[in-house]
């Protein structure tokens, strides 16, 4: 077979793109009604269209006057028709200038609204970059291998309007060190006092570096430190992000004073970004591990350095989850989950009580997926699932006209609900089975099961009443801010009924629970606008599954 899923035709991207502005003006837009920070009421609508259920609507928020076409879908989300929204007198496309005046018109701290207009400002700009920069090159990706595939994914949140703020990346470092560029890296190093050092490593420490670095490497950092005056005794290696130590090191210039950090240069393979930005990809030998490292800068939602008193647990955390999976029948036998442990965790704990630097200095090695793969298997992002390509066709176009699409969809939902269900209805445990992570193991495009990622930040257990208390991630992070968008794709592009998709969906959840004719979702945009990283935010929406 070849490295990717499947191969596509010639492209050209002018047909399907939405120029970057007008897609943070959509999103934001879709946002703010989804969440009622603009209430539905001062929404005007027009009669709908039967065969897509859009409609003609018009609404003003605070100096905007907007005309566009839009629908309300399952769970309540608000979708507008892409190019559709633009003044209503003018009739001229609505961009950054009217998100910007968006902002403005909410009811919040000043500063918070500068700060997430300063975001959309630099979404467009970095968007703008990549169109400039890489082209069409960034649309041709059905062919690719998942390594390949990843960081080329370079769409972001479908559903935030932040969705490449990246703020602390100058274009250079979008260009040096984003995932869609693709290029390669070494890591910094340091050598950290054992005192202000926690590891958690799967063996002992030589055997481990040695592993994971090479002898040849691990001797280098060995000489390194030993020639800067520290030893094994009483220094451990920590490595850093390159685009991270160069950000930071300044406000370290103390501890590098006194020893207790000592910087040991460059070293070891090179590394991509993947599309989550701060995990990195081994360059040279996709089966060795991903490491997650701390970056201090904002995108999407939030301050990408690690919760700190979470990375101490992220080995106990995977060990025990993928334990708990292999002693289940029901994954051996009916749908199989491939958990990609983090098996080694190590972070810094700051010297003093400056709180910017919890969380700067870390690390989490990862499994990768490819380590997982049987043969004749290939593994996908299952984001991919829902874009467009070059050609102006979804990305799974081929395999739509291959195998059918209500065979083909069956059997996706059959590969990818069991098992998150299960852990829910069977174990009262909850994992954030957002796009970004899940990864769907297929042959030749025929899926196949699950490989799941990502816990130690993001998985809840609540024993005794998992569906209520737990509902709401499961429900957010395989079907709100998910499957809503595979579902999207199938209905533009092929007609295809959302009841019919949400009908299928729902066969595959046993019980009640999820039955319930309102459900939570968190609400993402308010909790930006006015809450803090420890705040949650909520609000109620339709269930879809209530009539099933």
């Amino acid at each position: 077979m070849s490295a990717g899923i499947f191969t596509g035709g010639a492209t050209t991207t002018a047909a399907v793109l939405e120029p970057p502005a007008a897609r943070v003006f959509r999103q934001l837009l879709e946002a703010l009604v989804f969440e009622g920070l603009i209430p539905l009421e001062k929404l005007r609508f027009g009669p709908g269209d039967r065969a897509t259920g859009f409609a003609p609507v018009e609404l003003d928020v605070g100096p905007c006057s907007i005309r566009c076409e839009a629908r309300i879908g399952a769970f309540d989300r608000f979708e507008i028709r892409k190019h559709s929204a633009v003044e209503s007198t003018s009739g001229e496309p609505l961009g950054l200038k009217a998100a910007l005046a968006l902002l403005d018109a909410m009811k919040a701290d000043p500063e918070r609204i500068a700060a997430i207009q300063e975001e959309l400002r630099h979404t467009v700009r970095l968007c703008e970059w990549n169109e400039i920069h890489l082209g069409a090159s960034t649309w041709e990706r059905r062919h690719l291998s998942y390594e390949e595939l990843d960081p080329r994914l370079h769409e972001g949140h479908p559903y935030h309007p932040c969705f490449k703020s990246r703020i602390g990346f100058s274009e250079d470092d979008h260009g040096n060190y984003g995932p869609e560029a693709g290029a390669s890296f070494k890591l910094a190093w340091l050598a950290v006092s054992r005192a202000h050092l926690d590891q958690k490593l799967p063996c002992d420490e030589h055997r481990f570096f040695t592993s994971e670095l090479g002898k040849a490497a691990y001797n280098v950092l060995l000489e390194r430190s030993q020639a800067a005056g520290s030893s094994f005794e009483t220094h451990g290696l920590l490595p850093v992000h390159p685009w991270q130590w160069q950000a930071i090191a300044d406000r370290y210039r103390a501890e590098i004073d006194r020893g207790i950090i000592i910087p040991l240069g460059f070293c070891g393979d090179d590394y991509r970004a993947t599309q989550s930005l701060r995990t990195l990809m081994n360059d040279r030998d996709p089966r060795k591990a991903h490491l997650k490292l701390p970056m201090s800068l904002v995108n999407t939602s939030s301050l990408r350095t690690f919760e700190a008193p979470l990375v101490a647990s992220a080995p106990r955390i995977s060990d025990w989850l993928s334990e708990l999976v292999a002693s289940d029948r029901f994954f051996r036998n009916s749908a199989p989950l491939v958990i990609l442990k983090e098996y080694a965790a190590a972070l810094y704990h700051p010297v003093d009580a400056d709180e910017r630097k919890e969380g700067e200095l870390g690390c989490i090695w990862r499994e990768s997926v490819h380590s997982e793969l049987r043969p004749g298997e290939a593994a996908l992002p299952f984001n991919a699932l829902s874009m467009i390509e070059g050609d102006g066709r979804p990305f799974i176009d081929p395999l739509i006209r291959r195998f059918g699409i209500e065979r083909w969809l069956w059997r996706l939902l059959e590969a990818t609900i069991p098992p998150v269900w299960r852990l829910l209805e069977r174990h009262g445990i909850a994992i954030e089975a957002h796009a970004q992570n899940l990864i769907l193991i297929h042959q030749d495009g025929w899926p196949l099961h699950l490989a799941v990622r990502d816990f130690h930040e993001s998985l809840e257990r609540v024993p005794g009443d998992p569906i209520e208390s737990l509902r709401e991630l499961f429900m957010d992070t395989v079907f709100i801010y998910n499957l809503v968008e595979l579902e999207r794709l199938l209905r533009h592009e092929y007609g295809f009924s959302e009841a019919t998709f949400w009908g299928m969906a729902g066969s595959f959840m046993t019980g009640a629970g999820h039955r319930t004719p309102r459900l939570t979702t968190e609400s993402l945009m308010r909790k930006k606008l006015y809450g803090s990283r420890a705040d949650e935010f909520h609000h109620e929406v339709a269930n879809p599954f209530h009539s099933y």
